[in-house]
């Protein structure tokens, strides 16, 4: 099995042609499985109109595509491959996960937790489906359903992840104390993985201890050099301290980093948003947001890093 560099966790097979390759041809196959944004897609493109794509990957062409064209910003396009995808292969899990994460971002809550709904079925039930499900329950607010999905967790495999997620779950719910309480290490003591490091300064960003939060994201992205999440909740509380231009260079960090899951290209996301309020406040003048109809309320998407809603194109 190959993972693609868009999906640490999701297994991807590699792409299999009818006849052998031509060197040209053997780039795109690698370019395809890469996930790059325009590149990997227009590989993709080829190498389904090549016509030498057995029939039994050309589901895989199009999910690995569908992650091109997301990685470049084209969520319609993403959307319509996941779809082809599941056309040539509907029991293929980790489509219906990806297409749920398009959903999530188009603010599509009833279609993403759909499909989450069926990737944990055709996953048999797997502590790590019920974790992976969690993290984008976290995502779509529903913080209650997403620390049910961690108690199943917990129930199949003891894991520090489900832990710590559960922690930045109880924050969410302001319960902070009893998020620190999960994770199980007094603050006055060093972190020891970047897990519990991340989740550890989420909880004491929202505690207003920027100074000790700023310093377990440092031993966090010390211990994980590539931690998008990490740099981008370091963006946060540099903000909150103050620290405009640190920010925004916590922020960049996170874009430009090789990034290997759902979460993490996420992660990224938030921090391409939250450059972008960043760099253009100081040119316009603040104006308070008026809520026209019901409807302006339902554009919105919760953010999880820094606990807070915002305004999304209504579809």
């Amino acid at each position: 099995m190959r993972k693609a560099f868009f999906a640490a966790g999701l297994a991807v097979v590699q792409l299999c042609l009818a006849t052998p390759a031509s060197a040209g041809l053997k780039a795109d196959l690698a370019n395809c499985a890469s996930g790059k944004g325009k590149v990997s897609a227009r590989a993709c493109t080829r190498v389904i109109k090549s016509g030498r794509l057995k029939s039994s990957h050309r589901y895989i062409a199009y999910y690995n595509r569908g992650w091109a064209y997301r990685n470049s910003g084209a969520l319609e396009a993403a959307l319509k491959d996941f779809n082809r995808s599941l056309k040539y292969n509907s029991k293929f899990a980790d489509t219906f996960y990806s297409r749920s994460v398009v959903h999530y971002e188009q603010a599509d809550s009833e279609a993403s937790l759909k499909d989450l709904e069926t990737y944990v079925k055709l996953k048999g039930g797997t502590w790590k489906a019920y974790y992976k499900r969690a993290l984008m329950l976290r995502r779509l607010g529903k913080v209650d359903v997403a620390l049910a999905d961690l108690e199943t967790a917990q129930e199949l495999k003891a894991s520090n992840g489900i832990r710590f997620l559960k922690a930045l779950l109880l924050s969410d719910r302001d319960q902070n104390d009893s998020a620190l309480e999960v994770i199980g290490r007094d603050i006055g003591k060093d972190c020891q993985t970047a897990g519990e490091c991340y989740s550890r300064s989420v909880v004491l960003m929202r505690k207003q201890l920027f100074v000790e939060a700023l310093a377990d994201l440092d031993r966090a992205i010390e211990k994980r050099k590539v931690y998008a999440a990490a740099y981008t909740m370091k963006g946060i509380v540099l903000e909150k301290m103050g620290r405009r231009t640190a920010a925004i260079e916590a922020y960049e960090k996170s874009i430009s980093l090789n990034v290997g899951s759902a979460e993490e290209l996420l992660a990224q996301k938030d921090a391409r948003e939250y450059l972008a309020t960043l760099q253009v406040k100081d040119k316009i003048p603040e104006v308070k947001p008026v809520v026209t109809s019901e409807v302006d309320l339902a554009c919105r998407r919760f953010v999880p890093t820094s606990n807070s809603t915002i305004s999304v194109p209504c579809k």
